[in-house]
C-alpha cells in the first residue's frame, strides 16, 4: 500500500473483474454510516448480493450482513444447517426470526448464488420478509418471539455502520465473530421493496450487470441507496481497501484551500526545523523522528471542518533527500503509512476516516540524522455516498460470478 492506489483504481469499468474475498478470520468490509441512515424509507428494503462459500453448512454461523447492539439488529446469515436466517429485532426488544425452512445450501463448496431478502414493514402490526436465492422464492418462515412492526423498526437506532461480510457490533465497525468466508460481490441496498420481476431480472441468468441503470423488469435504480461493487466501480481502490459506493461515486469538492508551499500552520516537534521552499513545506530533522504536523481544520488550511466518520482521500507530492519517511494520519484505514522514499516528487494517495472535527492530522514520522522530506499539491477530498473501507487482509479476488 506504498501510495499506489490512484495508479491501479478501476476507474469507470463497468464489466465484473472482482469480487471481495474473506478468509473468515476478521475480514469484512464496512461502511461508516449507520444502517438507518441509508434506510431512511416507510415501506420496506431490499438487500441484494453474489456470494460464494467453500461450506455450504458451515461449522458456525457465516454472517452475510448486519447491524448488531443489545436492543436493535439486523442481520443475515448462513446457519449451520444451511438455512439462511434473517434476524431483525426491533426496538423493544421484540426478535422477528426468519429462516429458510429446509437447507438452502448443502454441505461442502457452493459456487456463486444470487441472494435477495425484501422486508416489507406493515402498518397492521407486522413485518413480512421473503427470501430469493438465484431468482426463486424459498420456502420460509417466522420462528422468532414476536415479528417487528413497522413503529418498531422506525424506532431502530443502533446507530452503527453496516458491515458486508460481519455483523458491526460497536460504533467503531468492528464485527462479531464467524464472519463470511468466502467471496462476495455487488452488494446493494434498496430503499424499495422489489417486486418478483425485478428480482429475476437482477438475477439476470446469473450475469450480474450495473444497477444504476434499469434494465428490462429491473426499473429500481432509482431506489438504489447502496451499492458496493467490490473492485468493479468507479473510483474503486483495490491496493488501499477503499469500495467506494458505485450508486454515488467518487469526490466532493476540494477541501485544501492553503496556499501551496505555505508552512505557517505546520508544527514542528522538538527542534525540527521547517521552511517553504520552491512551492513545497521543507521539512529538516534535528532531534525527533517525528518531523512535523498539521491539523486539518478549517482553521489551518482547510475551507472547512471534518465530518467525523467521513471517508476522505489525501493526495499530495512529496521527496526526500535520502533514505526515507512515513506520513501518516488520524484516522488511518488498514494502518497504511505512506512511505516517501523518492528523491525526486512522486505522487502519493491515502484515505482517512475522520475521528473528529478539528483534531485529526497529517504528520510526518520515522525521520533520522540528515533527512529531509518536500511536501506540495495537498490535495483533501470528501468520498461521496456510504464507501466501504476493506478491514484485516480482506483482498479482491479475480473470481467472479460471470466467470
Amino acid at each position: 500500500m506504498l501510495g499506489l492506489g490512484s495508479a491501479l483504481t478501476t476507474g469507470s469499468v463497468h464489466e465484473q473483474m472482482y469480487s471481495l474475498t474473506l478468509d473468515g478470520t476478521g475480514d469484512h468490509l464496512v461502511q461508516e454510516n449507520a444502517f438507518t441512515s441509508i434506510i431512511s424509507g416507510t415501506d420496506g428494503f431490499t438487500i441484494s448480493t453474489w456470494l460464494k462459500m467453500p461450506d455450504g453448512q458451515p461449522s458456525s454461523k457465516r454472517y452475510i450482513c448486519g447491524t448488531f447492539s443489545a436492543t436493535d439488529k439486523f442481520v443475515i446469515y448462513v446457519s449451520t444447517a444451511g438455512l439462511i436466517v434473517v434476524e431483525h429485532e426491533g426496538d423493544n426488544g421484540d426478535v422477528a426470526v426468519w429462516d429458510t425452512d429446509a437447507a438452502v445450501f448443502a454441505d461442502g463448496a457452493i459456487d456463486w448464488t444470487h441472494l435477495a431478502v425484501t422486508v416489507t414493514y406493515n402498518s397492521g402490526g407486522s413485518t413480512a420478509y421473503i427470501i430469493y436465492v438465484d431468482k426463486d422464492v424459498v420456502a420460509s418462515s417466522f420462528t422468532g418471539s414476536e415479528r417487528v412492526s413497522a413503529a418498531e423498526h422506525a424506532a431502530f437506532e443502533t446507530g452503527y455502520p453496516f458491515g458486508i461480510g460481519g455483523r458491526s457490533i460497536d460504533a467503531a465497525g468492528t464485527v462479531g465473530s464467524t464472519i463470511w468466508t468466502g467471496n462476495l460481490d455487488d452488494f446493494a441496498i434498496f430503499d424499495a421493496v422489489l417486486d418478483s420481476a425485478a428480482i429475476v431480472a437482477v438475477y439476470n441468468s446469473g450475469k450480474p450487470f450495473d444497477l444504476n441503470y434499469d434494465r428490462g423488469n429491473y426499473d429500481n435504480s432509482s431506489d438504489l441507496q447502496g451499492y458496493w461493487r467490490m473492485g468493479n466501480g468507479p473510483f474503486d481502490d483495490k491496493i488501499q481497501g477503499v469500495v467506494h459506493d458505485a450508486h454515488n461515486p467518487g469526490y466532493g469538492a476540494e477541501l485544501w484551500d492553503g496556499t501551496d508551499g505555505d508552512d505557517a500552520n505546520w508544527v514542528v516537534y522538538a527542534s525540527n526545523t521547517k521552511a517553504e521552499d520552491d512551492g513545497a513545506v521543507k521539512i529538516t530533522y534535528v532531534d525527533s523522528t517525528n518531523g512535523a504536523k498539521i491539523i486539518l481544520k478549517d482553521a489551518t488550511d482547510l475551507n472547512t471542518d471534518l465530518t467525523v466518520g467521513a471517508t476522505y482521500r489525501l493526495t499530495w507530492d512529496a521527496k526526500v533527500n535520502t533514505s526515507s519517511v512515513k506520513i501518516n494520519t488520524t484516522g488511518i484505514i488498514n494502518d497504511t503509512q505512506i512511505v516517501v522514499d523518492s528523491t525526486d516528487f512522486a505522487g502519493y494517495t491515502m484515505y482517512m476516516i475522520a475521528e473528529s472535527t478539528d483534531a485529526d492530522l497529517l504528520f510526518v514520522t520515522h525521520m533520522t540524522t540528515g533527512e529531509i522530506v518536500w511536501i506540495k499539491n495537498i490535495s483533501l477530498k470528501k468520498l461521496n455516498g456510504y464507501p466501504g473501507i476493506t478491514v484485516a487482509d480482506a483482498a479482491f479476488s479475480t473470481d467472479t460470478p460471470d466467470d
